[in-house]
């Protein structure tokens, strides 16, 4: 099976464009049934080279990383892992066969993960697996969800914390999660969310449409 959106989480040692990749994790997802994919990808990365190609560290989010317990830590500085190239072309290759294209990518926030990763890409004169307009954020969503009385932090933690493929994992349950109410909420039905006809939302559900403009959503939310 393939999915048609993909979850990001980055160990990064700074909040730059150019910052240095610890650990990739990208997790397929399907939000409107809360399924994930089976197959994961999760890689490591030398530190060391990239360091010599001026990717950039920040002293005191290297120092954070350090402070973590050893089971999270452990992301840090490896020896004999695979180069950051290495890796975003295994990451291309696995997205080839584990997503539909286009895919949509989803960074906890997407001006943070997406940018980074898109900016290693670039750097090593790699073609990115996605466009732009196919990046999607974490935090819009879960803002969107607070809203309405959902937040992540009711969503239990399985794992590591820290260690990057666990938390896209969790990233990718709690985005379904508020994902799928909303569309339950105002019945949204799954061909529009696909991108078929906008007719087949009923925008006049509970106050959403106003005058011909979006209005404040009802009292029940």
């Amino acid at each position: 099976m393939k999915f048609k959106h993909l979850m990001l989480s980055l160990g990064i040692m700074s909040k730059q464009p150019n910052a240095a990749i610890i650990a990739i994790a990208a997790v397929p997802f399907e939000p409107l049934t809360g399924e994930i994919g089976k197959k994961q990808f999760y890689k490591i990365a030398d530190l060391i080279k990239q360091i010599s190609f001026n990717r950039d560290v920040d002293k005191d989010i290297f120092q954070w990383w350090l402070s973590l317990p050893d089971n999270a830590r452990n992301e840090t500085i490896q020896v004999n892992v695979k180069t950051l190239p290495d890796i975003l072309t295994q990451l291309n290759d696995f997205v080839a066969l584990e997503c539909y294209e286009p895919v949509q990518i989803w960074g906890n926030g997407c001006s943070l993960d997406n940018t980074i990763l898109r900016n290693a890409f670039e750097s090593y004169k790699i073609k990115p697996f996605w466009d732009q307009s196919h990046d999607r954020d974490v935090r819009t969503v879960v803002e969107i969800g607070r809203q309405i009385g959902m937040h992540p932090n009711n969503q239990p933690f399985i794992g590591i914390k820290y260690k990057m493929l666990d938390e896209a994992i969790h990233q990718a349950k709690y985005v379904s999660v508020i994902y799928s109410a909303l569309l339950q909420r105002y019945n949204w039905n799954n061909s529009a969310q696909g991108g078929g006809n906008s007719g087949n939302v009923n925008w006049n559900n509970r106050g959403l449409v106003q005058r011909g403009t979006i209005a404040k959503i009802g009292s029940d939310c």
